[in-house]
């Protein structure tokens, strides 16, 4: 800088390169366009406890679940897309409009089925993980959750579909009340069928990735849950961390550090997800940590809120629903 600007003072050349000197790189994006907080270790100081969690592998499962059950689900929400088409279409045709009102779209097996992969894999990591952070071996994984998790998945796949079809028929039914159907004129059926498609294409778009990233996090959790569960007479308290929450929100803010101790812990509602996006977990503090944070209880109306956008909490089991 001084031999290509001899004229500068020091001064200026400071003014000039603090920018530079400053400079902070972002955090990579994800491939759904995410920052997550601890690509920036971290937001805040990590507790004892903390310090044992490999949050960074978290976040990387967490990107890679997102991804692979994008990945998997388009091929059957495309399956659903051209069967759904297709078959209201005959149906537009025959004006046979009360079928069109009782139409189930197809393929809920297959989706079913997918959500619940998801689910275990996200279940089976976490437990693992959170096993290794107390030094134990991984428990077995229990009936009950199991059936919890294919019972998550199928109101996730029940829900859906029916969002779905009332969308579809409610195509229908504005098309019929505007008098724009009809047999004599195949460019009404046509549109539609385009405004149908239109229709199952956006709602994919908007809901998948919600759902992949509401799975993730409920798989997540239920598995470091049971760890705990398989080890709970070592544990003398748990913390909320919201470490990699993307970019926090009020709510997590306000309960990032919480401690409770074991009962409130099972009595909580605050079980994540508590809203979209959510990455939140419990970590444990066993007994005999010598840095045990003070237990904190719950604060009142973290974020202003009384209660979670998504959890319905019932022994640390969820039910939300994307």
């Amino acid at each position: 800088m001084i031999a290509a600007f001899p004229f500068l003072t020091e001064a200026d050349i400071d003014k000039i390169l603090d920018p530079v000197k400053n400079f902070t790189p972002k955090p990579q994006l994800s491939r759904s366009g995410r920052r997550f907080l601890a690509d920036e270790r971290w937001k805040r100081p990590l507790t004892p406890a903390e310090t044992k969690v490999n949050f960074a592998a978290i976040q990387k499962k967490f990107n890679t679940l997102e991804a692979d059950f994008e990945d998997a689900v388009k091929p059957i929400w495309d399956k659903i897309k051209s069967d759904t088409l297709a078959r209201v279409e005959k149906l537009l045709e025959a004006e046979d409009y009360t079928a069109i009102q009782d139409l189930e779209i197809s393929f809920g097996d297959e989706y079913r089925a997918a959500i619940v992969e998801q689910m275990m894999d996200a279940y089976n990591y976490a437990k693992v993980g959170a096993a290794d952070e107390m030094g134990v071996k991984a428990p077995a994984t229990p009936k009950e959750t199991k059936d919890l998790i294919n019972a998550q998945a199928q109101q996730t796949v029940d829900k859906q579909f029916a969002e779905l079809k009332f969308e579809i028929t409610n195509a229908v039914t504005t098309a019929q009340r505007k008098a724009q159907l009809s047999v004599s004129v195949d460019l009404a059926v046509a549109d539609v069928i385009g405004t149908i498609g239109t229709l199952i294409a956006g709602y994919y778009d908007s809901k998948i990735g919600i759902t992949a990233g509401i799975i993730s996090t409920i798989g997540i959790n239920i598995g470091r849950d049971d760890a705990f569960k398989s080890n709970e007479s070592n544990i003398d308290r748990y913390q909320y961390s919201a470490i990699l929450d993307d970019a926090t929100c009020a709510i997590c803010e306000d309960l990032d550090g919480m401690v409770l101790t074991p009962q409130e812990y099972k009595d909580t509602v605050w079980t994540p997800p508590i809203h979209f996006n959510c990455r939140c977990i419990w970590v444990e503090i066993l007994n005999d940590e010598e840095e045990k944070p003070d237990i904190t209880g719950v604060p009142d109306e973290p974020g202003g809120t009384t209660a979670p956008a998504l959890s319905d909490h019932y022994g640390h089991r969820h039910k939300a629903v994307a």
